[in-house]
C-alpha cells in the first residue's frame, strides 16, 4: 500500500482554477510519472501555496493521498524554480508549453519516467536562460530526443521503400502519410506531404544524440534546414501521439 503522506520532486504541467479558491495541477515526477493533486486555497493572494501552482514551476511538493478516493493533495513545497521568462517572452512560454503537452499527451511517457522528467527538467532550465536564435535548437533536440524515449525512431541510412542504402550525400524525403524516409528515387510514388532531409540535417540526427544537451546545442544548421527539420520533427511527433498538439495550433508562428 502507498504511503499517505509522499515527497516528490515535481514539475508542474499544467495549472487550472478548481473551485473558487483551488486549483488543479498536473504534476511529473520522475518516480511516479503523472500526479494530478488539488492546492486547497491557493486562489487567496496570503497563499503559501500560491507560487507553487505556477504553470512550469520545479520543485519538492509534500503530497497527501487520499487512499479512499485515491487522489493526491499538495501540503506544502520547497526549493522552488520558477520560470520567469514565460511573463517575458511569448516565444519562451508557448515553447515550454509545448514540452508539457508532449508528456501530457504521452500519458508521461509510459515507464520512462526518468529520461523524460530529465529532458524537460534541462530543457526548461536552459530555455530559461538562453538566446533567442539558440531556441530553435532545443526545441529540435527536445522533439527528436522525446521521439527516441518514447521508441520512434527513423531509418537515417536507408530507404524505407527499397531499403537502398543511402550515400552521405544524398537527401530523403520523409512523408507523413507513409511514416516513412524515402530516397529521391521512391519519392516520386508520393508528391505530395513531403519534407526533404538534406544530408546535414541527417549528420545532425545521427550524431547529436550522443552529446549531452549543452554540448548539442553548440552544433547549428542552415536556417532553411533548421526550419524543414523542425516541421518534419513536428509531423513525427503528432504521429506518435495520433493527434494535433493544442500548443502548435495555437501559436506555431511562434514556435
Amino acid at each position: 500500500m502507498a504511503s499517505r503522506n509522499q515527497i516528490h520532486q515535481v514539475i508542474v504541467l499544467k495549472s487550472q482554477a478548481f473551485g473558487e479558491i483551488h486549483r488543479s495541477l498536473t504534476l511529473y515526477s520522475a518516480e511516479e510519472g503523472i500526479i494530478y493533486a488539488t492546492a486547497h486555497g491557493t486562489q487567496k493572494i496570503k497563499s503559501k501555496l500560491r507560487p507553487f501552482t505556477e504553470a512550469f514551476g520545479r520543485y519538492k511538493a509534500y503530497l497527501y493521498l487520499n487512499p479512499v478516493k485515491n487522489q493526491y493533495k499538495l501540503n506544502d513545497g520547497e526549493g522552488l524554480k520558477a520560470f520567469h521568462s514565460g511573463h517575458e517572452s511569448i516565444e519562451k512560454f508557448y515553447t515550454a508549453s509545448l514540452f508539457c503537452e508532449m508528456i501530457l499527451k504521452s500519458f508521461g511517457g509510459g515507464t520512462e519516467h526518468s529520461q523524460l522528467y530529465e529532458l524537460i527538467d534541462q530543457s526548461l532550465e536552459i530555455l530559461e536562460n538562453m538566446t533567442e536564435n539558440k531556441r530553435i535548437y532545443l526545441l529540435l533536440q527536445y522533439l527528436y530526443r522525446f521521439l527516441k524515449i518514447n521508441g520512434f525512431s527513423l531509418d537515417l541510412a536507408n530507404c524505407d521503400s527499397c531499403s537502398r542504402k543511402i550515400a552521405p550525400e544524398e537527401t530523403l524525403f520523409y512523408h507523413h502519410s507513409q511514416d516513412g524516409l524515402f530516397c529521391s528515387q521512391c519519392q516520386s510514388r508520393f508528391p505530395a506531404d513531403q519534407l526533404p532531409l538534406p544530408p546535414g540535417a541527417r549528420k545532425y540526427l545521427d550524431t547529436t544524440p550522443a552529446l549531452s544537451l549543452i554540448s548539442a546545442l553548440e552544433i547549428s544548421l542552415e536556417k532553411n534546414t533548421a526550419l524543414n527539420l523542425k516541421m518534419l520533427l513536428f509531423s513525427c511527433i503528432q504521429g506518435l501521439l495520433e493527434g494535433p498538439l493544442n500548443s502548435l495550433k495555437q501559436s506555431k508562428e511562434f514556435i
